[in-house]
């Protein structure tokens, strides 16, 4: 029998997609997992048609942006858990195949789609690796992870300044120079949606900036590991 999984989710400038994705949920292939929503919209979230005792959601006075997952996560108590973003459209077996990904690879592994393996030293500089590859970066997109770096990581709720922005790639620093974990590339189980919110573009420079910091504090590439 598979365990709660915890599902989390950010809402902030998609809120009006939050009944779509419910329904999504809702017509997953497993039933045993919770919805947890950080709200950093500033807009009242209607989850009425979602079952109550399987839902929690914060709201937020602010828009702490993305490292507020973490902060979520943490207040969750089931085991693994399952990042997605407000941009993504579920398939029916998205929670059923990332918690067969997490039970195949083990917990020691954080598992996504949306990866990279670092060939030169430039984030933008990379490779996106193949099925069941290890990689340096696994985005926080359909991310399913083990909840022992979330309790036992105390970075991960207060993410220095120059890294609040790309809380995955601080993840992901974490995971290998203090927690020996690995990262791992599965296949996608949801599609993005295009229109015109993505804040990607506007982080170009900041996540270059803050690679080549987390390179100086001693973030072990796997191109680099001789």
């Amino acid at each position: 029998m598979h365990k709660n999984i915890e599902v989390c989710l950010l809402i902030y400038q998609r809120f009006q997609r939050l009944p779509e994705i419910l329904n999504q949920l809702k017509a997953q292939t497993i039933q045993n997992f919770k919805m947890n929503i950080w709200n950093n919209s500033g807009k009242k979230l209607d989850v009425s048609n979602f079952p109550k005792d399987r839902i929690m959601v914060i709201n937020s006075e602010k828009n702490v942006g993305s490292q507020a997952r973490f902060k979520l996560a943490k207040q969750t108590v089931g085991n693994p858990i399952i990042f997605f973003d407000d941009d993504e459209s579920l398939n029916p077996n998205f929670i059923e195949y990332h918690y067969n990904q997490y039970l195949k690879f083990g917990p020691d592994c954080i598992l996504g789609y949306h990866t990279r393996i670092f060939n030169k030293e430039r984030y933008w500089r990379s490779g996106r690796g193949l099925y069941g590859q290890e990689v340096d970066y696994v985005a926080s997109k359909s991310m399913i992870l083990d909840r022992k770096i979330i309790d036992e990581e105390p970075l991960l709720q207060d993410i220095p300044k120059p890294f609040v922005k790309v809380e995955d790639l601080y993840l992901c620093y974490l995971a290998r120079i203090k927690h020996e974990m690995k990262m791992v590339k599965i296949d996608p189980a949801s599609h993005c949606i295009v229109d015109g919110k993505d804040q990607y573009v506007r982080l170009i420079d900041y996540k270059e900036v803050a690679f080549k910091e987390l390179r100086k504090k001693g973030w072990r590439v796997l191109k680099n590991e001789g």
